[in-house]
């Protein structure tokens, strides 16, 4: 393994001191050599046994992990760990055999981009598999939708600072309050801090409006008072 920028940053926002037990299990028990006992049952099936938890799965990672000797074995096998743990599909197995664990890149500035290191290492080793290929490729869309909500969410935000930031809610056209209103409902999550405090102050700016057309709608409706006659005009009598 080559101990590169993507190396670095795998190794740098995976744990494997602290999560090392759960990220055997998750993936390396379920393929690594050795790992997975065989046997034959009664009736000529293959039975596999696999690790039964965190603390023996860790036994193991670190028989793995103790026969690299170079720094590019070090790092491949940690990233080894990480691609399996990444890619292990657990419903191959009996849910009362599954880890129910996770991967979580986090903490650094390039943590999202970990995602796709590990597709690439995987795509590498695995240059043919066409389950790994649809795999990757639907989290490759995935992301792309979930940067386009992000891109939408954003565009929301602008949109319902600008008609926040107006100090008269008087001063915001009906236009720009429907505009605000309906980025809010397509562009935020609901029940989030987010979308009830935009709520509340489009809220508010309705509010003022529907007070200012009802008080002027009560003036109109006011009967203006005739205005009295010059005392000083009439006819001459």
């Amino acid at each position: 393994m080559k101990l590169d920028v993507d190396a670095m940053r795998v190794l740098s926002t995976i744990d494997l001191g602290a999560d090392l037990g759960d990220l055997a299990l998750r993936g390396a028990r379920y393929g690594f050599p050795g790992w997975v006992t065989e046997e034959a049952t009664k009736g000529g099936k293959l039975k596999r046994t696999y690790l039964p938890n965190s603390g023996a799965a860790a036994v193991k990672a670190r028989e793995y992990l103790a026969g690299a000797k170079t720094p590019g074995e070090h790092a491949g096998r940690c990233i080894a760990l990480v691609v399996m743990a990444w890619f292990a599909d657990e419903r191959a197995v009996a849910q009362s055999s599954r880890s129910f664990k996770s991967v979580r890149p986090a903490g650094l500035p390039w943590a999202d981009e970990v995602p796709e290191i590990l597709e690439r290492y995987a795509l590498a080793a695995l240059p043919g598999d066409e389950r790994l290929q649809e795999r990757v490729a639907d989290a490759v869309r995935e992301r792309e939708e979930q940067a386009a909500r992000r891109a939408r969410r954003e565009e929301a935000r602008e949109v319902v600072r600008a008609v926040t930031a107006i100090e008269d809610p008087a001063d915001v056209t009906p236009e720009q309050l429907a505009a605000a209103q309906a980025a809010v409902a397509e562009s935020f999550d609901t029940y989030t801090v987010e979308r009830y405090d935009a709520d509340r102050q489009l809220r508010a700016i309705a509010k003022a409006h529907k007070d200012a057309a009802a008080a002027a709608a009560a003036n109109d409706a006011t009967p203006q008072e005739e205005p009295e006659g010059d005392p000083e005009s009439g006819s001459d009598g």
